[in-house]
């Protein structure tokens, strides 16, 4: 597009008439509007959202549906505008989506959600066809416009979120949305946090990839199993390496996430455009990745840290945190022979897993649970026929087994990755192209697909299922192929094709080609270097079969994973679903999946949905809500009894269940269960510290914790830096290589620094008690003397399933000070003294600038003569502390005292303003001091010293304001 030259509307002038009606109008109210449709679970955990619909005709005003009453677009526009009634959704679809003859373009509103904390709003345009930036730009205005804010509102900043569908052309045109001045971005700005698809700790060479060059990457060696990926996309597989950090979104029940979470590999995406530049910036460079999930967001939201530590971690300790990561013994059930070359897969158990592998052992309960839920005809051919395979001949000479010895007998962990790729090439190429079966092994194959009574002109699938995957120790998810044969190919009278199964497909597609196939995915670069890595021997592991009709994708309506995890007292479910065969399991990387969970108690079962599809408009549900749903829960509740039967009473365990709709009655159907390994809690890797890299700045917390005086006397900026060190016992010295020290002078009031080595500072003391780590110095002298302590509260011992890194931030930090003069203090009972006081470390609140989602607060009372009004603000109220609890302070805003000097005061600072909630705000206490203010004129620090004044104590919260005036020498003056 050009978007400097001349440009006109490109649809033609047309009046559409809408009748005047409660259901319609043209503006919104920001932040909240009645029309406003909200997320199920509430407008804290998503985006508020309603729907519009420009007329192309007449593109002068937005017309906002009331999205309470009509969710979608089709169903407001047949019943309220006369040019759209009796279209059916087709029609409909024809005059809306499409370029050619629109007659109305259709789009939502979205507000952030309140836990975002920001003022934005976001527009989508739906369309099949991909719009000119013109346009966009052009209903943007419109609904800007149209967005009328409260009068305590700011207005809030304006989006362009792409719907999937226009996703791929405003990438291509982005330089032309950015001359236009469009912010072009997606919801992922409104996660509340990171995304954590599988949680973990790695550390290893960040390494910037492309998802279409990762492979070849791979087998060239430029990355290795020790690095971190960092990839603008996640293709379906994805190698074993030390962690994986995508800049695009991902799906969190994809065989990468799920292998992934087995592995104990980190696999996240960093939603914030910051943190992806500061990932980019740090390629190359060796670095230590956390991701786990936390209390921030929704759904898969957490926390992920990304710490430079290129040249500062000792070989030592490097060796021996990455030896937490070597793999653990695996318990497997060796390949055993099971007398038979095929059974009835409804026969099978989990004790079948030596002969019939741990898929198709699994589906066994499946079929005995869900008869009419489950695929059917379903057999399972054993490891008998695979072994029958590997002595089968090659051209060569000698068997297959003996060739595929030969060229794996030289490897172990780690190999060379592109020689064994190479022999893994051609290890393929024999099983699929060089080797048949024998004709005993192939009369027994057909005959047992014919006597299940498998449909001859119908695809088959044949799955992979070895006794090394679908296990509760390992998982192996994605390592392996599945494929479709055709039976009546293979029993036809000739070779050639067409397949009779697929007329499209010009050669035949039979039942032998498929499962070499999969035989041949034993042999997938990643299944082969799992084995090496946990040095598992190729005699002991084998490849047998789970068989059922396949799915083609013209029948597929939905499908998706389900993760049920039974807890004793209840069942929870997560529920990833996708609309048609857009697989879930198998992402392609930008189309999002619909994410609902829930809870079964014995009062009932809820739901709460996360995400939506992008595939569908807002507001509409993969499968029918919520009927499909619960239809879905009792067939996993059905199989989670079964499969807890055998089980001791109360026993939690966790099932991966995947599960498809299809048409054409919209029938249900799972079609794999596995168990998921259960996450180690208990306590028993010991921490350490990572040397940070930079300085960790810290504040006096101004919240519920000390006192106001004592807050304001021990108000502190401490800048740390840490060296890395092991937590589990001691540390004997300090961690502390530098520390800069900014606090008050006792006696003057005037702000020091102390800095460099802690340990070279006056009266340094180090000491450890418990889990207190205290290390403490001494400042001033004579009455003015004290004595500081800075404790941090260490965490020694970490969970297998946790991380042992720690970072300086994460330590509960206090300090403390002894004084050599008691210094005053309110209590309950009134004015006191005190020898210590004691405060709470934590971010420094901002100097300049406001915090998203502040709310602003006024305190203002009179006393005699004297006004104190304040203005500060405290942090969203959606999250957090705040949320029913006691707000901390979030900045100050500023304080202005009157009448207690000629000229009004007025602080700004830091240090001359502290705030003291008391529980859940019901009182507040403030302490002020003009003398620490920068700017307080010498007039006005006169008349202070004349009245003996140095700090002004306020309280808020009573029926009258309390004012109190403190000396230097700690007489207390109430007015």
């Amino acid at each position: 597009a050009d978007t400097g030259g001349p440009w006109s509307w490109p649809w033609p002038a047309e009046t559409l008439a809408i009748p005047a009606h409660a259901s319609w109008k043209t503006t919104v109210a920001y932040p909240t509007d009645p029309f406003f449709a909200v997320p199920p679970d509430g407008e804290l955990s998503g985006p508020r959202w309603v729907k519009f619909l420009v007329a192309t005709g007449d593109p002068t005003r937005v017309i906002f549906q009331d999205s309470k009453t009509y969710v979608l677009h089709y169903a407001f526009a047949s019943e309220r505008i006369p040019a759209f009634e009796g279209l059916t959704p087709s029609a409909f679809d024809a005059v809306t989506l499409p370029n050619d003859g629109k007659r109305a373009i259709l789009g939502a509103v979205l507000y952030a959600p309140r836990v975002a904390g920001r003022d934005e709003a976001a527009v989508q345009l739906v369309g099949s066809d991909p719009y000119d930036p013109r346009v966009v730009d052009a209903v943007m205005d419109l609904v800007r416009a149209a967005i009328v804010p409260a009068q305590d509102a700011a207005e809030p900043e304006l989006f362009y979120f792409p719907t999937y569908e226009q996703a791929a052309s405003v990438e291509a045109l982005a330089d032309d949305y950015a001359a236009l001045g469009i912010r072009v971005d997606t919801a992922a700005r409104w996660a509340g946090g990171d995304l954590c698809y599988a949680d973990g700790w790695a550390i290893g060479r960040l390494v910037h990839v492309a998802g279409g060059d990762i492979a070849a990457a791979w087998t060239a060696g430029d990355l290795l199993p020790t690095d971190i990926l960092l990839t603008d996309g996640v293709p379906a597989e994805v190698p074993h390496v030390a962690g994986i950090v995508s800049l695009t979104p991902s799906s969190p029940s994809s065989h990468v996430a799920i292998l992934a979470h087995t592995l104990g590999i980190p696999f996240v995406h960093l939603t914030d455009a910051a943190e992806r530049d500061a990932a980019l910036a740090l390629t190359g460079r060796l670095v230590a990745l956390r991701g786990f999930a936390g209390s921030v967001g929704g759904f898969g939201a957490c926390d992920v840290d990304l710490t430079d530590v290129e040249g500062r971690l000792d070989a030592g300790d490097l060796a021996a945190l990455l030896r937490l990561h070597d793999p653990p013994t695996l318990d497997i059930a060796d390949k055993a022979a099971a007398g038979a070359l095929s059974t009835d897969a409804a026969t099978l158990t989990a004790a079948d897993v030596a002969r019939y592998g741990g898929k198709a052992s699994h589906f066994g309960l499946l079929r005995r649970t869900l008869p009419d839920n489950s695929p059917s005809p379903a057999i399972a051919l054993s490891f008998d026929l695979w072994d029958a395979f590997l002595d089968r001949p090659v051209a060569s000479g000698g068997t297959l087994r003996a060739a595929i010895a030969a060229r794996l007998a030289g490897y172990a962990w780690p190999p060379d990755i592109a020689a064994l790729d190479a022999d893994l090439t051609a290890i393929k190429a024999l099983i699929t192209d060089d080797v048949t079966f024998g004709a005993t092994e192939q009369s027994a194959v057909l005959a047992a697909l014919e006597g299940a009574g498998f449909e001859p002109t119908a695809k088959i699938r044949f799955r992979s299922s070895t006794n090394l995957e679908d296990t509760e120790q390992f998982v192996g998810a994605g390592l392996y192929d599945s494929y479709s044969g055709c039976l009546a190919d293979d029993t036809d009278a000739d070779a050639t094709g067409p397949s009779r199964c697929d007329a499209t497909e010009s050669k035949e597609r039979g039942v032998f080609r498929a499962i070499q196939k999969v035989y041949a995915s034993f042999y997938n670069l990643n299944a082969v270097l799992e084995r090496l890595r946990y040095g598992i021997a190729e005699s002991r592991v084998g490849m047998a079969l789970l068989v059922h009709p396949s799915f083609p994708d013209d029948i597929e309506l939905a499908n998706g994973v389900a993760t049920f995890t039974e807890r004793g007292y209840s069942s929870h479910y997560d529920l990833v679903s996708q609309v048609g065969a857009v697989s879930v399991t198998n992402p392609d990387g930008s189309a999002r999946p619909e994410v609902v969970t829930g809870d079964n108690y014995s009062f009932g079962r809820y739901f709460y949905p996360q995400e939506g599809s992008s595939l569908l408009p807002l507001g509409q549900h993969v499968l029918v809500w919520q009927d499909d749903y619960d239809a879905l829960c009792d067939l996993l509740d059905a199989v989670g009894e079964a499969w807890g039967a055998p089980l001791p009473p109360s026993t939690n365990f966790v099932l991966d269940l995947e599960y498809k709709k299809v048409a054409p009655a919209g029938d249900l159907v799972v079609k794999q269960v596995r168990p998921l390994p259960l996450p180690d809690r208990t306590p028993s890797v010991g921490t350490y510290l990572l040397p940070t890299d930079a300085p960790l700045t810290l504040c006096t917390f101004q919240g519920e914790a000390g006192t106001a005086l004592g807050n304001h006397r021990l108000k502190v900026r401490l800048a740390l830096t840490a060296e890395g060190t092991w937590l589990a016992e001691g540390p004997d010295a300090t961690w502390l290589s530098e520390a800069e020290a900014v606090l008050p002078d006792l006696a003057s009031g005037e702000t020091t620094t102390r800095s460099g080595d802690p340990t070279a500072w006056p009266g340094y003391t180090h000491r450890v008690s418990g889990d207190d780590v205290t290390d403490g110095w001494q400042e001033g002298s004579g009455a003015a003397a004290r004595d500081l302590a800075l404790t941090t509260q260490v965490v020694r011992l970490a969970s297998p399933s946790g991380s042992p890194l720690v970072r300086l931030d994460d330590l509960y930090a206090t300090l403390t000070a002894s004084y050599a003069t008691p210094q005053p203090e309110q209590t309950w009972e009134g004015w006191t003294t005190t020898s210590e006081d004691y405060v709470r470390l934590g971010p420094c609140p901002p100097e300049t600038g406001t915090v998203p989602g502040e709310i602003p607060v006024h305190r203002e009372g009179t006393v005699g003569a004297v006004t104190v009004a304040v203005d500060f603000a405290w942090p969203s109220a959606d999250f957090g502390a705040v949320a029913g609890y006691t707000a901390p302070l979030a900045r100050w805003i500023g304080t202005t005292i009157t009448g207690l000097t000629t000229a009004p005061i007025v602080l700004h600072g830091y240090w001359s303003q502290t705030y003291r909630p008391q529980h859940h705000n019901f009182s507040e206490d403030f302490v002020f001091e003009p003398r620490r203010e920068p700017g307080v004129d010498a007039q006005t620090l006169a008349e202070l010293d004349a009245a003996d004044v140095r700090w002004v104590h306020v309280t808020f919260g009573g029926l009258e304001p309390v004012i109190t005036l403190i000396s230097p020498t700690g007489k207390v003056t109430e007015l």
